[in-house]
């Protein structure tokens, strides 16, 4: 199943060089475009671009970040997911090539829920998707947990912030199993997947070990799933084979 030829929702939102505009749609197509006041902004619960926070898309909504000087898909994935791991799922679902964005190109950034959904991913691996979804959020918010320490703000206690770690490992755990397991209708394993999960939770194993110092660990935790996540829809695309 192609994502990008299916039916969507309206478009609710559009990052354009670091400002958020609201654009309201009909049929698909954007019929008004103006700039959202930052109080505007954050009532609506949207992220401004460069600041490590999900905008809250709503059930299948669909983001649009125009190209600005100096922007790439890692910073459009820190935009839109949290983190810039997760740039090869903009590569895919945009099929753009990232070395040749252009000024003024539009990059849509899904919702990866409604992504999984719209792929056939959810209906046939329910419990996988969900297990891998909250671990990842797990395992943000004991990194946004360390990052407010590193600041001087008073945060819960270590133990917390490996309780966090251990359990988004646990669910990571739990993914790859239920992605490895047999359903109907499904002839294929997917490889890419479960080593890309294995490796994630291998890694934040070491993060829960050195919380304070593990910097290089946790963007490679991100960097792991952004991958296991891309190969799960590109083995949904090919038919579960």
């Amino acid at each position: 199943m192609n994502a990008k030829n299916t039916m969507r929702p309206s478009i609710r939102f559009l990052l354009h060089a670091g400002v958020i505009v609201l654009v309201t749609t009909s049929s698909g197509l954007s019929q008004d475009v103006f700039p959202l006041r930052p109080s505007e902004a954050k009532a609506r619960g949207v992220a401004s671009a460069g600041k490590a926070e999900e905008p809250e898309f709503g059930e299948g909504a669909i983001v649009k970040y125009v190209i600005a000087s100096g922007d790439n898909l890692n910073k459009i994935a820190v935009s839109g997911y949290g983190r810039a791991g997760y740039w090869r799922l903009l590569k895919l679902y945009n099929a753009c090539d990232p070395e040749k964005l252009k000024i003024g190109q539009v990059i849509e950034v899904p919702e990866l829920t409604w992504w999984l959904e719209e792929e056939g991913i959810v209906p046939l691996f329910k419990d996988a998707a969900e297990a891998l979804m909250e671990g990842r959020t797990l395992f943000m918010e004991a990194e946004d947990m360390l990052l407010a320490a590193g600041e001087g703000t008073e945060v819960s206690s270590s133990e917390d912030v490996v309780g966090k770690i251990v359990a988004a490992q646990k669910l990571l755990t739990q993914a790859r199993e239920a992605f490895g397991s047999e359903r109907e209708g499904v002839e294929g394993v997917p490889t890419s997947t479960l080593l890309q999960l294995r490796t994630a939770a291998e890694l934040m194993g070491e993060v829960a070990q050195n919380p304070g110092k593990a910097q290089k660990e946790m963007a490679e935790v991100h960097e792991r799933l952004g991958n296991a996540l891309t190969y799960c829809i590109i083995w949904a695309r090919e038919g579960f084979k």
